[in-house]
């Protein structure tokens, strides 16, 4: 009720997924009786727009990633566990810490090569490059990796529902595999990054994010009148 009486305040609630069975999200937007002003505008991601280029990857060979992300100590406790199983590996392994906040260093320790941050284009090289894929079932993370049409291990951050729900909800569909972080010395085979969803997804995506657009210009011209000022509220 508290959530309703805050959308209901403003013109539009946006929802990042899908509707209808070819969702991202499960029934944390669907199975509701949602508020009159909301849309889906299908996913979203940093990595829309960005052109492919092999001079922007980094590594110029193949490798697994893992992609670090959420706060300590949980961060640094995957790290750690991902790097000891990772260095054994046939492929050299890629991980992107995440830590925006420390300068872009690039740190070589045997077999693994650790990135803090990347610019969006050598980050989106490294990813689609990869053999394999190991995340945080993050929703963000989730979203971007549909858009590179890469699948990938998901590893839900211990104690946050929401990243589990995900993870299992998306591991029934056939989307993604999933591994509690407590099992992670059990992982003897990587999955492929082979997309698992129907191509639509990202195309009906751009779809319903035009569309969402364009009624936001109209209501934006409907609360203008004809001398180009605004109305009084």
């Amino acid at each position: 009720m508290l959530h309703r009486l805050v959308i209901n305040r403003y013109s539009f609630c946006f929802i990042p997924d899908l509707p209808g069975d070819l969702n991202v999200s499960g029934r944390l937007s669907h199975g509701l009786k949602l508020p009159r002003n909301t849309r889906f505008i299908g996913i979203l991601s940093r990595f829309s727009g960005l052109s492919s280029s092999g001079n922007a990857n980094p590594t110029g060979f193949r490798h697994n990633t893992v992609i670090l992300s959420g706060p300590e100590p949980q961060r640094g406790i995957l790290e750690k566990k991902l790097a000891d199983i990772l260095k054994d590996k046939e492929h050299p392994a890629v991980i992107l810490r995440g830590k925006t906040d420390m300068p872009a260093d690039t740190i070589r320790s045997g077999n693994i090569i650790y990135f803090n941050h990347l610019p969006g284009h050598a980050m989106k090289e490294v990813i689609s490059g990869s053999e394999a894929i190991i995340t945080r079932s993050g929703y963000t993370t989730i979203m971007e990796l549909i858009s590179l049409n890469c699948s990938a291990l998901l590893i839900p951050t211990p104690g946050q529902t929401e990243q589990e729900y995900l993870a299992f909800y998306l591991s029934e569909k056939g989307w993604f595999d999933t591994i509690s972080q407590r099992e992670i010395n059990r992982v003897t085979h990587l999955p492929s990054i082979n997309p698992k969803w129907r191509n639509e997804i990202t195309v009906e995506s751009g779809v319903l994010l035009e569309k969402a657009l364009k009624e936001i210009s109209e209501e934006n011209q409907g609360k203008t009148n004809p001398e180009g000022t605004k109305k009084k509220a």
